[in-house]
């Protein structure tokens, strides 16, 4: 979603000088700033920094180098820092179930992180096919749905892996799959 953040520069020993910036760096960054009025009237300087439109999943760490007119002035350096995730995740990232030692239930917290999207076209039909039961749990947030699942399948003689696919109606992430596991009886 273009993610931003802000940092404020403010000169030490000058009362005036200009941080003019306004360009897109090469891996799609976009640095701005503007001056801004605060309390103490010295000159500052707003810096925005917006991520560009896809970033990597998982965190990340740029580093800005800005010049001002301040003659034989150091560089401003300023670090930007997130962690980039999906627009639609799960966790945990892997459910266990173990029936045959009592432990055939287990929780997921689906998650829809974009703005104005919805979980409302999630289909949760591929639960039920692979032979659980679905409570949802009270939302507390339109962009967050917790479930309850519990396995009611037989319990087999050695371990199954399957993936439960879930069609989200989402444009980037049209499927969810979800790693099941199933310990045998043992």
């Amino acid at each position: 979603e273009r993610a931003s953040g802000t940092a404020l520069v403010v000169a030490h020993d000058s009362t005036s000088f200009r941080v003019d910036i306004d360009r897109v760096e090469e891996d799609g960054w976009h640095v701005k700033s503007r001056s801004v009025e605060v309390a103490n009237s010295r000159l500052t300087y707003e810096l925005t920094f917006t991520a560009p439109e896809v970033l990597p999943e998982g965190p990340f760490s740029r580093a800005f180098r800005l010049a001002t007119d301040l003659p034989d002035a150091p560089l401003i350096k300023v670090t930007v820092q997130g962690i980039a995730q999906p627009d639609l995740s799960f966790s945990p990232s892997r459910l266990v179930f173990d029936p045959a030692r009592d432990k055939a239930e287990a929780r997921i917290t689906i998650l829809q992180r974009a703005v104005g999207g919805s979980l409302d076209r999630l289909a949760l039909g591929g639960w039920e096919d692979a032979g659980f039961t679905i409570t949802a749990e009270e939302r507390p947030n339109p962009g967050t749905l917790h479930l309850l699942l519990r396995y009611d399948g037989a319990v087999a003689a050695s371990m199954q892996n399957l993936t439960v696919a879930l069609p989200t109606g989402d444009e980037e992430t049209p499927i969810l799959e979800v790693p099941v596991t199933i310990m045998p009886q043992r």
